[in-house]
């Protein structure tokens, strides 16, 4: 007990050095106008939640006979695991990030050119991937030096997507004469 307490912090820091250095990169490339930082910090904070919210997706799949172990699909059902990953995991998890970008997010007043939703769908994708990486923390504590900074690439990236489609969509919509929320 008192070895992993001691070996916390160093179990940590993978997790926690990829994040930072992926928001600094983000908030630095925000120069022009930057965004508040509780603002940010409030995106990263619903990143979290949104992987919880993901979770309880895949819960949600058992009931269908959808819900599957993707180490051991990939072991027995290559090809099964690709199409689970693209059919399911993928937008799951896109959906979690998209619901709190939809409801809160294009609702911030600084919220006023397209990088603005890059940054802020970039701080939810760090967010949810370091509850991610949390997880994957939990399940293999020796094999995770390799895989700490994937999931926050590939987070910051898939959310950026729709955060600058979104915002994109948003002024466009309210130069328009509609709107979206």
């Amino acid at each position: 007990m008192q070895l992993a307490i001691l070996n916390l912090p160093v179990l940590i820091l993978p997790i926690v050095v990829p994040v930072i250095f992926w928001a600094a990169y983000h908030y630095h490339k925000d120069r022009h106008l930057p965004e508040p930082p509780l603002n940010l910090l409030l995106c990263f904070a619903l990143g979290i939640m949104a992987a919880g919210a993901s979770r309880l997706m895949y819960i949600g799949l058992e009931p269908f006979g959808l819900r599957f172990d993707a180490v051991a699909l990939g072991i027995d059902d290559p090809l099964g695991l690709l199409a689970y990953a693209l059919l399911a995991i993928g937008p799951i998890e896109e959906f979690a990030k998209l619901l709190p970008f939809l409801f809160v997010v294009l609702r911030f007043k600084a919220l006023d050119e397209p990088l603005d939703g890059i940054i802020y769908a970039s701080f939810l994708g760090l967010g949810y991937a370091a509850a991610e990486n949390m997880v994957y923390l939990e399940f293999c504590r020796h094999s995770k030096l390799l895989r700490e900074d994937l999931p926050v690439q590939s987070c910051t990236f898939c959310s950026r997507q729709f955060g600058h489609t979104g915002l994109r969509a948003r002024i466009w919509l309210v130069g328009g004469c509609f709107c979206l929320l």
